[in-house]
Order: C-alpha cells, then structure tokens, then sequence
C-alpha cells in the first residue's frame, strides 16, 4: 500500500543553527520513521520545499526559520507536492495533558502510547511514576519499570535486575545496510540498555554474567546493549569484563590498516557487508566502552588505535573521538 504522511517543517530546521535547511537523510526524524521520508520522490520534494523556502527567505530579508509558512504550503499544493488540506490542519504539539495521562494508562497494555509518553518527560514521568507505584498486575508494573528505566529513572530496577537474571539471551540483531526496518535490538536488549540508562549500580553482577555468556555465536546487539548498560553506569568495576569479552577467541581482529593495497572481501555482496560490519560494530562498541571506563591491560586503546588507522572511514573517525575524550 501506498503512505502518505505529515513532514513538519521544523524537521529542516537544525534547532541551534540558523540560515541552515536540511533535507533526505538528515533530517530531525526517529528512524523507524525515516525509511517513509527517504525515498527518492520524498528526497525530490523535500529539496524543492527547502530550495523554494530559501529563495522566499532571502526575498523577504528574513532567516529559514521565519518564512511566510502558509505561502510556502500554497506553492506546494500548487505544484501538486502537498494536498490543499495542509491549509487547516492544526500543530498537535505541544500535546495536552489529557492525551499524555491517558497513555501512561494504555501504557500497560502491551507498550500503547509510549510515542506519546516519550515526547514530554517534564509532564510524563511523575504519571509514570505514580502509576508503578499503584500497579496491580505484575506485567503492568514491569511495563511501567521498563519505561521510567530508558527515561533514567530507576524507581523499578530490581523488577528489571530479576528479569534479566531469569533470561537467556535471545535472538538479537546483526547489522543490516538493506531492507532493514523495525526492532534493532532484543527484548533482552532492550531490559539491559535500560538498566544502564537507570544508572543500576544493583545491576551490575547480572550485567555482568550477561556479558560473560556472549560468544560469537551472539548477534551484534547483544554486545552493543551490554557495552552501553555498563559505560552508561560508570562503574570501572566493569572494565576487566569487558577486556575478558574482547579477548575471546574472534571477537577482535577485525580493523585494516590503511595501505597502498587493501584486502579484498572475498564474495563480497550486501550479506558479506553485513557479516563485516556485524564483527567491526560489535568489536567497536565493546573497545569503547572499555575504554571509557578505564580499561584494561591496555586493550581497548589496542583496538581502537587500529581502527584510527582504518582506512573506512566513519570507523576511523568514530575511534579517533572516542580516543580523543570525546
């Protein structure tokens, strides 16, 4: 089926930047909703709104940011970019209060309104606290944990710490450049970044036990969300974990450095692309947080130096800041 959908435009609009558009990739958007403003017609459009904008701007002798908006909506209904409607449609932002309560409701049934919760924390976040605090149901109330964790806040850390501990690591995600939409991470995932989002320092022994299992037989995500849990919590009691998972066999060794001839990817295709950056991202993730943390026998430097002379680039420069403090 086809999509239409509503691109504010404040998405082009860098929020401490002036005299600035931005178009296609960049644009302010979460990424589950980037693959439906992406495409080429979508790209194609959103640059004549940005190209017409600019010119309406610099006629007027005013910034981006102050253009005539309902003259630039009628051009584009004009030119068949926008439908006429877009002239009585209505900002929803900001949200009322009656819409927010009614989410942290809904909230525990199955996750219903968390777009909504997530958009204001100064109003959503006592609700949510309130509403852990008076939950019946034990899945309602790990619902509510499990949000108010990924917002910061640990108010029910021990009911993650327990789920955790009573779960294997299940199927998670490799690193996919094509078709890839929906989840990137697990629900195991998701309970561990939370618990280091909380700061749980009570966390750390399950967190811990959760990267001693991790075998290269374990997807990319499962060592992304371990790294991020313990770097989030601080706690250099982390770093000889993280050494010990670095040192497995095959989990490092995978930068190149940069020379006059490269190595050849044998079979190289998108699932051979995938394979490869799956074993640089994992390796990445786990040096950095390594590294941040203090490190230990000096292996997380030893991994990131090599990727600082890689010759693919965004591995480089991501290596480069990290190492730089950054």
């Amino acid at each position: 089926k086809g999509m239409k959908v509503n691109l504010p435009y404040r998405c082009l609009l860098p929020k401490t930047l002036d005299g600035l558009l931005v178009t296609g990739l960049g644009i302010s958007a979460h990424r589950d909703a980037m693959p439906i403003l992406r495409m080429q017609p979508d790209v194609q459009n959103q640059g004549y709104a940005a190209g017409v904008a600019a010119a309406m701007a610099v006629k007027a002798g005013v910034t981006v940011r102050n253009v005539d908006m309902p003259a630039l909506q009628r051009h584009l209904i004009g030119v068949k970019i926008l439908p006429e409607d877009v002239l009585t449609m209505k900002d929803s932002f900001p949200i009322p209060d009656a819409m927010i309560e009614k989410a942290v409701v809904s909230l525990a049934k199955n996750y219903v309104g968390l777009s909504v919760v997530l958009v204001d924390p100064v109003r959503s976040v006592p609700l949510l606290q309130g509403a852990y605090r008076e939950a019946g149901k034990p899945e309602a109330k790990f619902a509510y944990a499990h949000v108010l964790a990924m917002m910061g806040h640990a108010d029910g850390e021990n009911e993650l710490i327990e789920k955790v501990k009573g779960m294997a690591w299940d199927k998670g995600w490799n690193f996919r450049g094509m078709g890839q939409f929906n989840r990137s991470v697990s629900w195991v995932d998701s309970y561990v970044i939370a618990l280091g989002r909380s700061k749980s320092q009570k966390a750390l022994p399950v967190l811990f036990d959760k990267a001693n299992a991790l075998t290269t037989a374990n997807e990319f995500s499962h060592f992304r969300a371990v790294a991020m849990a313990v770097e989030s919590i601080g706690d250099k009691s982390a770093a000889p974990v993280l050494g010990a998972l670095l040192a497995k066999p095959g989990i490092s060794g995978y930068a190149i450095k940069m020379q006059a001839k490269l190595p050849a990817i044998p079979n190289y295709s998108n699932e051979e692309g995938n394979k490869e950056r799956s074993a640089c991202l994992r390796e990445l993730a786990v040096a950095r947080a390594l590294f941040r943390l203090g490190d230990f026998e000096g292996r997380g430097e030893k991994v990131l130096r090599a990727y600082a002379d890689d010759p693919r680039g965004a591995y480089a420069k991501h290596a480069k800041l990290v190492l730089a403090g950054k």
